[in-house]
């Protein structure tokens, strides 16, 4: 038997193959360590930034591949996701048919309770935006009156030296389906550990970020501020370790390279020197 799989490719495994997203026919089963094979084989380029063995780097591609083809019938025009239009709960579509003041105040009185309801459940808010970040916005989006504390990390583009050459900013690339799905998972993870956590935000910046601009902005509002330290703590380790998220470095004589990230069990494990362009 046969399959078609679709695999998207980033960073610096775009930057090798020239495509960001072909259809394959493979036989099936494939294994990981096959399917691994055959894209060095179509891809001769890899060879200089990728390993033969499989590294848990390709287990990650896998894993795109099993994503995107769950997500292929769900593209919009140009091949970005379909979003679906969200219907307003039953009683608050009875509430607005009402008319005059009465339906009005039906209206915010229904409004009020989904308020207070998200309000008690504790709301998760996670952006990526490539405009400059707002710390004012993620602050505001945390705040609570039963909270005492919003604790705040901002991470910045520093003026750093590498191999005697200097940075003059970074540019982020993400698979935004999977940050999501991985944020979600990683608020959930959060909030087990730290109960008292009441509201999470995490803004990510895409694309250029020159020194001295954000890059991250992560709030979190707690009841005291130990907890939420201690929380924003967690959520950076998380974003670090398991967030789909590339880093590009480019340098004063407009040379550039992927960085590894050493937390990111995924993206470190081949091991190799980072690719030039």
């Amino acid at each position: 038997m046969t399959a078609r799989v679709c695999v998207l490719y980033f960073a610096k495994s775009a930057e090798l193959s020239g495509v960001r997203e072909e259809l394959l026919q493979v036989d099936t089963p494939i294994s990981s360590q096959d399917l691994w094979t055959r894209l060095l084989g179509r891809h001769p380029r890899w060879e200089e930034g990728f390993s033969r063995r499989l590294g848990r780097w390709a287990g990650l591609l896998t894993l795109l591949c099993v994503q995107s083809a769950s997500l292929a019938g769900s593209r919009g025009p140009g091949g970005a996701p379909a979003l679906r239009r969200r219907r307003r709960p039953a009683a608050a579509d009875a509430a607005g048919r009402g008319r005059g003041r009465r339906g009005a105040a039906a209206e915010r009185g229904m409004s009020a309770a989904l308020m207070a309801a998200s309000e008690k459940k504790g709301r998760d808010i996670f952006k990526l935006s490539r405009d400059w970040l707002s710390v004012e916005e993620a602050v505001a989006a945390v705040g609570s009156p039963s909270c005492g504390a919003i604790s705040l990390f901002i991470g910045t583009t520093r003026e750093d030296q590498s191999a005697g050459r200097k940075v003059t900013g970074l540019e982020y690339e993400a698979y935004e389906a999977m940050a999501a799905s991985e944020l979600t998972r990683l608020c959930r993870d959060v909030r087990a550990r730290w109960p008292d956590v009441a509201h999470i935000c995490v803004h990510h910046r895409l694309g250029w970020v020159p020194v001295g601009e954000a890059s991250v902005v992560a709030a979190v509002s707690s009841p005291h501020r130990r907890q939420g330290q201690q929380a924003v703590a967690d959520l950076l380790d998380g974003l670090k370790a398991k967030l789909p998220v590339w880093k590009k470095e480019v340098y004063e004589d407009r040379e550039a390279s992927w960085k590894e990230n050493a937390e990111c069990a995924w993206a470190s494990c081949h091991g190799n020197a980072d690719v030039k362009h």
